[in-house]
């Protein structure tokens, strides 16, 4: 069942008077590059011819000064280029190594001609004091594929870098969760920095100029800046121009891109345990060192697409591939918790709590001491014992910490049952019986694929598909920071995204230029569960029925308070409107367009953007119901005890998804 909700985050026509020295930003991450020919006596040279090159690909862009001397090309893609100026009676001027960012807005210094002479041609190499930043007042930070590199990262994702930035920190979210280096995944998303006092969640992600930001966690990237396929990344912080629609944090992203040569690498990128020193926590409890090992398999190619009626220049038609196939065996860490007993537990001598007996003292004793600060003192008394020792709670029993098993409630023990058995001693444990410490195969693979085409000397057509694909085991449910107890039906996220964008480029003139671009990304959240007869009413002949009607199927949460955070946290727990089938998904729609005019040497630029989301918002609360117990309204003095007579304190319900 679905809520379909249509946003349109923005639809504008913004225009805009830029001086020279202003922001004109290309939706599409295009840069600006102007200059003024002059001679050497610093007059202005009109009409002369403008060539820039791409050093990559060969691809050729042509300007013509105009009556101040002034040249510009708008929505340049970023790269490297040799910048050649000619102009009749004088020698020729090239420019060698421009590089050119993402929404660069570069002036290029000293284009001074010389008086010909025997058709010489001036080469120079630019230097960064050959090219001034224009001002645009923006507050920002850009990466190149180089510091990409050569940069130190644990995860694969480029957003770890946000710790970088001045004014920004790894806060947590609503999760709870700081970003997980130790892994890759949707989950390891922006939404747990907070940059320039921002909320958490204000980090919105953009790829080759298009969101790809989840709309409902506002963090989440559907398209994954990795490492080794993005060419750069930029991440604008404030004051930032009116003609970018998102923020108050823009994380943008720009894939590699193809050239004339081909080029590309092999490679493995690895973590293991091994070389790890050992965990004090797992230490001290006797455990082995955490067990992840992290394997980053990747293979990317690039170059020129030559086949029969495509121009055999290598100046055309460029592509660039890459996949990356991760094999991820990530250790959770330690979680310790207390849990009912059954026979046979370390350090038990009863038939099991379930059946009602509560008679080993010294064994719930110990689920409370001096040596854990008495947390689990909620679960840690025989029934009926000190303030609890009333006639209706003593008629319950049919020997002093048996429950009688006429009194016991056939829903309570269900429930009961249901959690995990203790393995650890409490005695030896300092109170807790229960610690685990899984380690889960989270295998993903991502692949992405951009192709460029030079329609022409003034057209430009660039198209980028990704796709990611991942599972994610959820021993304690899904997002679950706070959980101690594992649930017993085993939870696996099955996440995926498609996402492609389409940017097209037209030069109609060397004052008029136009950047329009189309993208559209689906991302999909979905949760299985396996071992479902272990949490099914039906399966286990649960004998009560659901306030409102529901398809969940799965037996209530359960909840023990007690005024204890500790025991609270150790619950027989799924998230709220996780039914099965769990899916959820979003489709985005983005549409931008930019056309920029040179007046003299200020950039006029009207642009309108668009962004559409489509997705079935799920309610969170919990279909299945939720049961709790606590102190202030039991009767037992036990909360164990008071589930298993029925004793609750509090019921929870929230209807389903309505179509």
């Amino acid at each position: 069942m679905k809520n379909l909700s249509y946003m349109l985050v923005a639809a504008a026509l913004t225009l805009c008077a830029i001086c020279s020295g202003a922001a004109a930003r290309a939706q599409a991450n295009g840069a600006t590059l102007t200059g003024t020919v002059t001679d050497a006596t610093h007059a202005v040279i009109p009409h002369a011819s403008i060539v820039m090159t791409d050093e990559a690909s060969g691809m050729v862009r042509t300007a013509n000064s105009d009556e101040a001397g002034f040249f510009s090309f708008v929505g340049v893609p970023i790269g490297t280029y040799d910048v050649k100026v000619a102009a009749r009676g004088f020698n020729s001027l090239v420019r060698k190594g421009i590089a050119v960012h993402i929404d660069d807005h570069l002036q290029l210094k000293n284009v001074t001609l010389s008086v010909a002479s025997a058709n010489a041609i001036v080469t120079v190499t630019a230097s960064s004091d050959e090219l001034t930043p224009t001002t645009s007042g923006e507050v920002s930070y850009t990466l190149t594929g180089t510091q990409l590199h050569n940069m130190d990262i644990q995860s694969r994702s480029a957003i770890e870098l946000l710790g970088l930035l001045p004014g920004a920190a790894n806060t947590g979210n609503f999760n709870s969760s700081h970003y997980d280096t130790g892994q890759e995944g949707f989950t390891q998303n922006a939404s747990t920095y907070t940059v320039n006092g921002n909320r958490f969640d204000q980090v919105q992600i953009e790829s080759e100029g298009a969101s790809v930001t989840d709309l409902n966690t506002a963090g989440s990237a559907a398209v994954t800046p990795n490492v080794d396929m993005i060419a750069e990344l930029k991440v604008e912080s404030a004051a930032y121009s009116a003609a970018e629609p998102n923020g108050p944090v823009v994380v943008s992203t720009e894939s590699k891109s193809g050239g004339r040569d081909f080029h590309g690498e092999a490679y493995m990128t690895a973590r293991n345990y091994n070389l790890n020193a050992n965990d004090w926590q797992e230490k001290s409890i006797g455990f082995a060192r955490p067990q992840s090992s992290l394997y980053y398999p990747g293979l990317n190619i690039g170059g020129p697409v030559l086949w029969p009626g495509v121009h055999r220049d290598r100046a055309k038609l460029f592509f660039f591939a890459a996949t990356e196939l991760a094999q991820q065996h990530v250790d959770q860490g330690v979680r310790k918790a207390a849990v009912p007993a059954i026979a046979g537990s370390p350090g038990y001598s009863g038939s099991g709590m379930a059946n009602g007996d509560f008679t080993d003292s010294a064994y719930l004793g110990a689920l409370s001491n001096a040596g854990n600060n008495y947390l689990f003192w909620p679960v840690s008394n025989q029934p009926c014992s000190g303030n609890y020792y009333t006639t209706a709670c003593t008629g319950d029993l049919s020997s002093w910490g048996q429950i009688a098993s006429s009194v016991i409630d056939p829903a309570g023990k269900i429930l009961l049952s249901a959690f995990p058995h203790p393995n650890v001693d409490p005695t030896a444990q300092g109170g807790y019986n229960l610690i685990t410490d899984y380690v889960t195969s989270n295998p993903r693979n991502q692949e992405n694929l951009k192709m460029d085409w030079a329609i022409s000397e003034n057209a430009h057509l660039s198209g980028r598909y990704n796709h990611e694909n991942e599972s994610v085991p959820w021993p304690y449910g899904a997002y679950n920071q706070w959980n101690n107890v594992p649930y017993p039906a085993y939870q696996t996220g099955k996440n995926a995204s498609n996402s492609i964008n389409l940017v097209l480029t037209n030069t109609f003139s060397s004052t008029l230029t136009n950047e329009a671009a189309l993208a559209y990304t689906r991302f999909t959240l979905r949760e299985d569960l396996t071992n479902l007869d272990a949490v099914s009413a039906s399966a286990l002949n649960y004998p009560y029925s659901l306030l409102f009607k529901s398809s969940s199927g799965l037996i209530p949460n359960v909840q023990f308070e007690g005024g204890n955070t500790e025991i609270a946290n150790d619950q027989l727990y799924i998230a709220g409107g996780q039914d099965q089938p769990f899916m959820q998904a979003q489709n985005t729609y983005t549409f931008n367009d930019a056309l920029t005019k040179l007046l003299g040497k200020h950039l006029i630029k009207a642009g309108f953007y668009a962004e559409i989301g489509r997705f079935n918002n799920l309610t969170t609360g919990n279909d299945n119901g939720s049961v709790s117990t606590q102190q202030y309204c039991g009767v037992t003095g036990n909360d164990w005890t008071d589930l298993l007579l029925g004793n609750t304190c509090e019921w929870a319900q929230s209807s389903s998804n309505i179509d």
